[in-house]
Formats: C-alpha cells, structure tokens, sequence
C-alpha cells in the first residue's frame, strides 16, 4: 500500500527521470563534437569515447518504465547494459581527463579541476538508482 511519503518520493524520482533527457542529449551532442574533432591526442581514444558517449545517452533516453511493465527481462538486459555503459563512460572520462592534463602540462599551462568530466559523470550515475528505484519502488525505504 502507497503511503504518502512514498508517493512523494515517487514523484521526486519522476521528476530526476525527466533530467534524462537533457542529460542522454548533452552526452550525444558532446559525443559527437568529439568524434568529429578530436580535442586532444589520441584521436582513436576520443573517438571510441565519443562512441559509448552516443550508446549511453541513446540508452538513458529510452522509456524503462515502459519497458518494465511490457518486458520485464527486456528492461533487465537494458539496465545491465546501462550499468556497464555507466562504468566504461567513468573510465573513459577519467582517462580523457588525464590525456587532457598531459596536453597542458606539454603546453606549459596549468590544469584545472576538471568539473565538467565530473559533472557529466555525476549525471549519468544518477540515473541508475532513479531506474532501479522507479521500477522497484516498493525497495525504496
């Protein structure tokens, strides 16, 4: 039985579920400024970045609720593949953030934090609990 705190709880993880949109067409349209220009060398890194960038955010745009109560082993083969997408973008971000300082330091610049490698990353993991938690709300408390 639904009790009110949990239906505000639902409604808030309703509302994040919408920040996907911005957030899956920021990945893409970032990912492919990347493929087409690679900012730092490699450019093959860049590209395959630019790659999972595009699959990740294609993937956060998709309906998991839709999917959950349609096909239920659908949308847990979605959701493993999210969660592995999740992990490859943080290591390529973190490792194109360290491609990124060794430009610099050759440059003789000094590099700053990187925060919108960090942003970009928080974003994206924030999705995954809001999917869990949308699909399996009774998991919530």
């Amino acid at each position: 039985m639904p009790t009110p705190e949990n239906t505000s709880k639902l409604t808030i993880l309703r509302w994040l579920r919408w920040l996907a949109v911005p957030v899956g067409l920021l990945l893409i349209v970032s990912a492919i400024g990347d493929w087409a220009d690679s900012p730092f060398d490699p450019p093959w890194f860049f590209r395959v970045r630019g790659g999972i960038e595009i699959v990740l955010g294609l993937l956060i745009l998709l309906p998991f609720g839709r999917i959950g109560s349609n096909s239920p082993l659908l949308w847990k083969r979605l959701f493993f593949a999210l969660l592995l997408l999740s992990v490859a973008f943080v290591f390529a971000r973190v490792i194109g953030v360290m491609f990124e300082a060794r430009a610099v330091e050759a440059a003789g610049g000094d590099m700053g934090v990187p925060a919108w490698s960090g942003t970009l990353i928080f974003l994206v993991l924030a999705q995954i609990p809001v999917i869990l938690f949308l699909r399996f709300p009774d998991q919530l408390d």
